[in-house]
């Protein structure tokens, strides 16, 4: 075989022959309807696709590029596990094939994408999120706050770090409710 006969398989990173691609030429229905042109450049150049014995073994997960966002950049014909390193707390994590489809054709990100955080440090920076969207609501009606409301200020700010606002909010809990 000629060297521009094989490639590497971004998944399992052997060598592929043309030959061990049956299943990537199968998913055409998905490569036609949405005009993509297959052929090798694209492979070499592209990690959205795996060999057979990846997709047989169970290691790839076949994508539907109808179900996914893409306008500049090519679709995922196969989702397979890929090791990450988390930008925030230097961790290694895998972005699980299972994950990648339902990012990608459940929830409709752009196929371009990326997880950058691991799972747990995601789930903290939504809960910051949560916590910084319910801190302004409560901040935007200061003078009406209720009892409930003040404790959970003193909470998020806790949370926050910030023993200024948590001693501020104990403070005025205990004029206004003569505690």
């Amino acid at each position: 075989m000629k060297k521009k006969d094989t490639l590497f398989c971004p998944c399992c990173k052997t060598e592929v022959y043309k030959s061990n691609l049956k299943n990537l030429l199968k998913s055409g229905y998905s490569i036609n309807q949405n005009k993509i042109k297959l052929d090798y450049e694209f492979l070499h150049n592209f990690n959205n696709w795996v060999c057979d014995t990846c997709f047989e073994s169970g290691r790839a997960i076949l994508g539907n590029p109808s179900k996914q966002k893409f306008i500049d950049y090519y679709p995922y014909f196969f989702y397979y596990d890929v090791e990450k390193t988390c930008e925030r707390c230097d961790q290694s994590f895998v972005f699980s094939k299972k994950e990648q489809l339902y990012w990608y054709e459940e929830l409709q990100f752009w196929v371009q994408s990326k997880a950058i955080h691991c799972p747990d440090c995601r789930k903290i920076i939504r809960q910051q999120k949560a916590n910084n969207k319910e801190l302004s609501e409560l901040l935007a009606q200061t003078n009406q706050l209720d009892k409930t409301q003040i404790e959970r200020l003193i909470e998020i700010y806790t949370e926050l770090e910030k023993p200024e606002k948590v001693n501020y909010y104990k403070n005025l809990k205990q004029r206004k409710f003569n505690l």
